[in-house]
């Protein structure tokens, strides 16, 4: 277990490499009446997780990424709930990299096959998420337009909608002008793909937990 407070800040130039474990932004000094911390990725360097934890705040935690932060090992969750905002990379190649909060700025997110990227809420406008390899999850549990423009998604992979939920012959999918929603009643979520789909080729089923998963044949 970790922990960074007092308004500090670590500064990230080269290669840091978190194996897992508890990170607290902002807390741990009892003597303080306002926690605040902050971990700053700067460009070029590179944050590599390799194991599952949690990145948690008791205040105003903040982490900034302008260079590379990576999830290399660990095949359960990884969680940030902190402040995030991605200018950089991150990327995802094993287990579940999951944000408690909605991540702002216009960086990208990369996904590998059989990782999994969740997002409580939505991404910064002009962001991009890019499924490199079949067997990747893009999880959002937020309604409305997800900010990020989506490329590279195909067979094999996931779109979970998980805040809309699937009722067999009600819940909908379209697809129109690089658009794809997905609907169920007066609950949406849609989605910017990059690419030539077929509209009757998308699928709907439930993702397990209450929500719509949407795949591609």
């Amino acid at each position: 277990r970790s922990e960074i407070d007092g308004g500090r800040i670590v500064q990230n130039t080269g290669t840091l490499v978190w194996s897992g474990g508890t990170l607290t932004l902002g807390g741990g000094d009892p003597a303080l009446s306002l926690h605040s911390a902050t971990l700053n990725n700067a460009a070029a360097a590179v944050l590599a997780i390799q194991g599952d934890g949690t990145v948690a705040t008791a205040g105003n935690g903040a982490l900034l990424n302008a260079g590379t932060l990576l999830k290399t090992g660990g095949l359960g969750d990884t969680v940030v709930d902190a402040a995030v905002t991605n200018t950089g990379t991150i990327a995802v190649n094993a287990g579940t990299l999951e944000f408690a909060q909605p991540v702002a700025g216009s960086g990208t997110f990369l996904l590998d096959g059989f990782a999994a990227l969740d997002f409580a809420g939505g991404t910064g406008s002009g962001s991009s998420l890019q499924f490199l390899h079949p067997g990747g999850t893009l999880e959002t549990q937020a309604l409305g337009s997800f900010a990020s423009v989506i490329s590279g998604f195909a067979t094999g992979d996931t779109i979970d909608a998980a805040a809309v939920g699937f009722v067999s012959g009600t819940t909908t999918v379209g697809f129109s002008g690089g658009t794809l929603t997905v609907a169920d009643g007066g609950q949406s979520a849609a989605f910017a793909l990059v690419g030539s789909y077929a509209a009757g080729s998308f699928h709907l089923a439930a993702d397990g937990h209450g929500g719509t998963a949407v795949t591609y044949t």
